[in-house]
């Protein structure tokens, strides 16, 4: 269905907006925008910040699917539903998928407004989109390298190319919400080795990795509930709002540049 709109169009590598980021979508050129419900079986959501469209189209010269707006478990869908709509962007060609998100500072090196490249990540949510009924040859997956290393290096000259904002590498940690953590939780989170935390991302990338789908991935820093211990969401939409340029930027450099690697 979805290959039937697309033209001459052939994205090789997607991207996946987290909240608020959705802006980091309008500079594609050739553009063909499907919304989720007309997409079958593809999950909605209704939360602020995520539009709930599939758009592809090219940017910085190159064929590129990208998300604008997920689904979280929190809404009630299931591990498979939220990995849902990866396996899609498989489906229609993605090699590579780039899994952005907001999140909360867990580290106080990691400031409102910075950019983390997630090289490792802690699924707290309790549950997996992996099938144990699988037609591959085992449900067990290799998860030593969630985050490709080698597309670690794309991200970081793109970064320093592009962006005057620092880009820091830190573990990212999956939790499945919807309510914000406790301080004494997100001091647990620290001491386990998270710098930073969301409600999203790690049921995705699993879903990629069992796609064989390489995996980057990109957190806005958007609070920092370790030492403000607050935090709502309409702070998250703004903050990631106001990264959008430097987002931009930065996916147009790592999409003109990951076949390279």
């Amino acid at each position: 269905m979805i290959q039937g709109r697309l033209g001459q169009l052939r994205p090789a590598i997607a991207v996946v907006l987290g909240s608020g980021l959705g802006g980091a979508a309008d500079d594609l050129t050739d553009k063909v925008t499907i919304p989720y419900r007309d997409i079958p079986g593809f999950p909605t959501s209704g939360v602020i910040g995520h539009a709930g469209e599939l758009r592809v189209g090219k940017m910085g010269g190159v064929d590129v699917a990208i998300m604008v707006g997920r689904v979280h478990m929190y809404e009630g869908y299931s591990a498979s539903e939220a990995a849902f709509p990866v396996r899609v962007l498989g489906e229609i060609g993605a090699k590579t998928v780039v899994l952005t998100n907001a999140a909360g500072s867990l580290n106080p090196q990691l400031a409102t407004g910075d950019l983390m490249l997630i090289v490792d990540q802690i699924n707290m949510t309790g549950t997996s989109p992996i099938d144990m009924n699988t037609q591959r040859e085992t449900p067990f997956i290799d998860m030593g390298r969630a985050y490709d290393p080698q597309l670690w290096e794309v991200v970081t000259r793109a970064a320093a190319k592009t962006i005057n904002r620092p880009l820091h590498l830190g573990v990212y940690v999956g939790v499945k919400g919807p309510q914000y953590e406790t301080p004494a939780e997100l001091k647990f989170y620290r001491a386990a080795g998270g710098d930073a935390i969301g409600m999203s991302t790690v049921i995705e990338c699993i879903a990629a990795r069992e796609a064989d789908i390489a995996v980057i991935g990109v957190s806005v820093i958007t609070n920092m509930p370790l030492l403000e211990h607050g935090a709502s969401h309409q702070d998250v939409v703004s903050s990631g709002s106001e990264v959008i340029p430097d987002m931009k930027a930065l996916l147009a450099e790592v999409l003109a540049n990951h076949h390279h690697v």
